[in-house]
């Protein structure tokens, strides 16, 4: 099985070479058994606004509880961010 032509006929190469990127805007919480919470603020949709938000209730952070695998990515994403010299981190483009 080679890493050529998928279903899509295209390479799983760049997913495969591709580095876990942590993001900034994370609250980390470490938990007692060693694993993370990551807190993130979402943005509210548009379409919120009363009377549909007095229905649907959507709270303005969401928590993702990692695993002990996720929590080795996250730490992994971590380490290479901080390691790697500033010149090869990406950058938003501005253009």
């Amino acid at each position: 099985m080679s890493g050529e032509g998928g279903a899509t006929g295209q390479s799983w190469r760049p997913m495969l070479a591709a580095r876990p990127v942590r993001n900034a805007a994370a609250v980390v919480t470490r938990r007692g058994d060693g694993r993370v919470s990551l807190t993130v603020r979402r943005e509210l949709p548009g379409w919120l606004v009363p009377p549909v938000s007095w229905v649907i209730h959507l709270r303005p952070t969401r928590t993702f509880a990692l695993d002990r695998l996720g929590t080795q990515v996250w730490a992994c994403a971590t380490a290479s961010a901080r390691s790697r010299p500033s010149s090869t981190r990406s950058r938003p483009s501005t253009a």
